[in-house]
């Protein structure tokens, strides 16, 4: 039995969507930041777009780095994650502070809606991240 199958669609199909671009920040700018940017410039569709840092000159050094690496435009630099959290929209934040920082500033990103990577420990001890479960 043959059967007549069309040989184009009827309708021509939808465009394929452009991936959407994961925006991450980075709340710490230290030392174990430069392999994390590593990281983020190696995935297409990951974009850092931001950087928190009381270090004013090291969240710029970072956000310099990052522009001549990607090829995009620098990430905005904010003093704390707080103020990045409230003027800049991301999808996650690693956070690569000194561990004693890492539970707090893993919370706040978790209750702005954020994914969260923290680097390891999680904190100083196992006490002080039990409550943070």
């Amino acid at each position: 039995m043959s059967m007549n199958l069309p040989t184009t669609p009827a309708q021509p199909y939808p465009p394929v969507p452009e991936p959407a671009v994961f925006r991450v920040a980075f709340a710490g700018c230290g030392a174990i930041s430069a392999l994390h940017l590593a990281g983020v410039i190696a995935q297409p569709h990951v974009r850092l777009v931001a950087v928190a840092d009381p270090d004013a000159a090291a969240a710029s050094a970072l956000a310099d780095e990052a522009a001549n690496l990607s090829g995009q435009p620098a990430p905005l630099v904010f003093p704390s994650l707080s103020e990045l959290l409230a003027a800049c929209p991301v999808d996650a934040v690693h956070i690569l502070t000194p561990h004693f920082t890492h539970v707090d500033l893993a919370i706040e990103a978790l209750a702005a809606g954020c994914h969260v990577l923290v680097e390891k420990p999680v904190g100083p001890r196992h006490a002080v991240v039990r409550p943070a479960q």
